[in-house]
């Protein structure tokens, strides 16, 4: 197939205007186009050539509903004609690796389990890319790796495996609008960090991004006990009682909370998520792999 630059910019330019889908069309993906696309996937990054990951594509309308349940019943989820789960999978080669009498530690190794995420993601996002190129919208579902074992259960996955992240595929409902991100000043910089960056600068950055994007406090006494309680308890990981006192003083005279307030106080709780990633770490291992242990 002949390549030309001018086909690469125009493909760029589509890149450019990417965003996430979080809502599909009654319309299944063909299965043609899925088959360009896994066959771009097959030529992703990998460490060694290793090749550590399983893709589990699910078009079973019974399975994406399950996968919707487990995830937290984001609607979106089933909804979509197409859910991908990514597994790190070091079964297909233990098998291999013992039938050539080769050593094998990749499962029980931590060097091994991060580059394998690596490779992981660089298949995901080969995918994400090829959809959008060919008008699918997408989204990236995190949940999966919190909820692992049961999704492992779902689908038969053998022991050595484990997944980190799941890729709903479909038509969009309607035209997507990029969010607004960082700019380039803020996510590249040339050759090292600037020694001297702003403070202010990149609070006024984000300021940008997220903009006057705040969340009221609930009128329900119970739902505001409940919401306050649970700030506190994320507040307290980076703040003294005071501050914390202060902090929630403020929010209860304002009726709200700012946008990063809402995402690190509540919706990824600052407590909460730190003390349940060994919670995952646990049903990664009990899975079969085993790279965070003591050595």
């Amino acid at each position: 197939m002949n390549w030309s630059q001018t086909d690469g910019l125009n493909a760029l330019k589509q890149m450019q205007i990417r965003t996430s889908c979080r809502s599909f069309q009654d319309k299944p993906v063909p299965a043609e186009i899925m088959e360009e696309i896994f066959k771009a996937a097959l030529q992703a990054p990998s460490g060694g050539n290793l090749q550590p990951v399983t893709v589990i594509n699910i078009t079973d309308k019974e399975k994406n509903e399950k996968l919707m349940q487990i995830c937290g019943n984001q609607k979106f989820i089933g909804e979509a004609p197409v859910n991908l789960v990514f597994f790190i999978d070091w079964n297909k080669m233990s098998v291999f690796a013992e039938n050539e009498k080769a050593p094998f530690t990749c499962d029980d190794s931590l060097l091994h389990f991060l580059i394998a995420l690596e490779d992981l993601m660089c298949t995901a996002q080969i995918i994400e890319t090829a959809a959008h190129l060919c008008g699918l919208g997408s989204c990236y579902v995190g949940t999966v790796i919190s909820e692992g074992d049961k999704i492992c259960e779902m689908l038969n996955m053998p022991k050595q495996s484990f997944p980190m992240v799941s890729l709903s595929l479909g038509y969009p409902k309607a035209e997507l609008k990029p969010r607004e991100k960082l700019g380039k000043e803020m996510m590249i910089f040339e050759n090292s960090y600037p020694e001297n960056i702003d403070n202010e600068y990149i609070v006024n950055e984000f300021r940008k991004k997220y903009g006057d994007r705040a969340t009221p406090l609930p009128k329900d006494e119970t739902l505001l006990s409940n919401m306050v309680e649970a700030l506190k308890q994320s507040f307290s990981t980076s703040y003294g009682e005071e501050e914390v006192e202060a902090i929630i003083k403020t929010a209860l005279e304002n009726g709200k909370i700012n946008e990063t307030q809402r995402r690190f106080g509540l919706h990824y709780h600052a407590k909460h998520l730190r003390s349940h990633g060994w919670d995952v770490v646990k049903k990664i291992e009990n899975n079969g792999l085993t790279p965070f242990g003591e050595k």
